[in-house]
């Protein structure tokens, strides 16, 4: 227990989700000196991560909907993560539950997949021991580098092309709010990428006018 009160946690920012060929990633991005930290996650938990961060709402509750709702009807919050160790090439997380007044309640060890769909609906603060930033972290510079040329990270703009005509982007969103209500989530998925992809187009059309 020693130990761990000594571990130096570092506050971190969901910076991501991308596909690359071996899978998914969540990439972590360290404020503090611009490391990346990249996890490799399941494709549901990928999913459920993109729509976590992007605030898409589905009808009926989804697993980490109901996981935050059964925290929250116990009157208490989630008030961070901890992403606090790796071994056997495993990361080890855990939530930290607090009650109303903010006071520690109770630690839960978690996958940190799952922790990061959580904090990613809570809206609370990730944590990454920081030493495991030092061992596997990478430049943020260095990250742009390696994926350049795969355009696959989620919500980046494609290969330059035409600015799109801007009633794309209402049947876009319209297209996505049927997918969440068939409970389509692989299609809202790529329906939101496409959408952020063609947001950021119109916005360098306006800029260089």
């Amino acid at each position: 227990m020693n130990a761990e009160m000594n571990i130096k946690m570092l506050p971190v920012e969901i910076w991501t989700v991308t596909q690359v060929e071996d899978g998914n990633l969540a990439i972590l991005r360290s404020p503090e000196n611009d490391m990346t930290l990249n996890m490799y996650i399941g494709r549901p938990e990928a999913q459920a991560l993109l729509f976590g961060i992007e605030d898409i709402k589905s009808p009926r509750p989804l697993t980490h909907d109901l996981m935050l709702s059964l925290i929250t009807g116990q009157g208490l919050s989630l008030g961070r993560i901890e992403i606090h160790d790796y071994k056997d090439s495993v990361y080890y997380a855990r939530l930290i539950l607090e009650d109303a007044l903010g006071k520690e309640i109770l630690r839960v060890d978690c996958r940190p997949s799952d922790a990061l769909c959580l904090a990613s609906r809570a809206k609370c603060p990730v944590l990454v021991n920081a030493g495991l930033i030092r061992l596997f972290g990478v430049p943020a510079e260095q990250f742009f580098d390696l994926f350049q040329d795969l355009s696959a990270i989620a919500g980046a703009p494609q290969a330059a092309a035409p600015s799109p005509p801007k009633d794309s982007l209402a049947r876009l969103h319209e297209k996505l709010g049927k997918a969440v209500e068939k409970e389509d989530y692989e299609k809202a998925a790529d329906l939101r990428d496409r959408i952020r992809a063609l947001g950021d187009s119109l916005d360098n059309g306006a800029d260089a006018n």
